[in-house]
This record gives structure tokens, C-alpha cells and sequence, in this order.
């Protein structure tokens, strides 16, 4: 994917999209919480503030289901813990 990681916090990250030659706005927060003893619940937010028209909508929203996508094989993977 074509985007870099901004920022890292204990539950957030933030992901900008990765620029050509100006650093492009759009950026995908990824919030975690826990949601018990064995889950955990991953939010995704979109921003694109420069995006005009359903064409940057529907570039944004394949974006986060990649991501979204590459996140659910991740959790398959994962060992369960005792």
C-alpha cells in the first residue's frame, strides 16, 4: 500500500498517503480498543480534506478495505493465547 506510517501511539496509529512530489492530506487513523479478555475492536477512519468528487471517495474507501482486509488475515493468523 501507499502509505506511510505518520504516527504511534499506544491504541492509534496514523497513516498518510505517501506523496509524489506534495505531501498528499489524505490519511487513515487506526484506533484500537479492547473489547475483552481475547478481542480487540480496530476502527478505521478516512480523511482525504483536498478530495473532490465520488471518484476520491471511492479511491479512499478501496483503500481502507485493503486495509481492513489485510487486518481480518492478520487476526486469523495470529496464535491464540492461553
Amino acid at each position: 500500500m501507499d502509505w506511510d506510517l505518520e504516527s504511534i501511539e499506544s491504541h492509534r496509529l496514523v497513516l498518510r498517503r505517501r506523496g509524489t512530489f506534495a505531501r498528499d492530506p489524505s490519511k487513515i487513523e487506526v484506533l484500537v480498543s479492547d473489547a475483552g479478555p481475547d478481542a480487540a475492536t480496530v476502527r478505521l477512519n478516512g480523511e482525504d480534506p483536498w478530495g473532490i468528487g465520488p471518484w476520491d471517495r471511492r479511491n479512499l474507501r478501496g483503500q481502507i478495505n485493503s486495509l481492513r482486509n489485510a487486518v481480518e488475515v492478520a487476526a486469523r493468523r495470529s496464535p491464540k493465547q492461553a
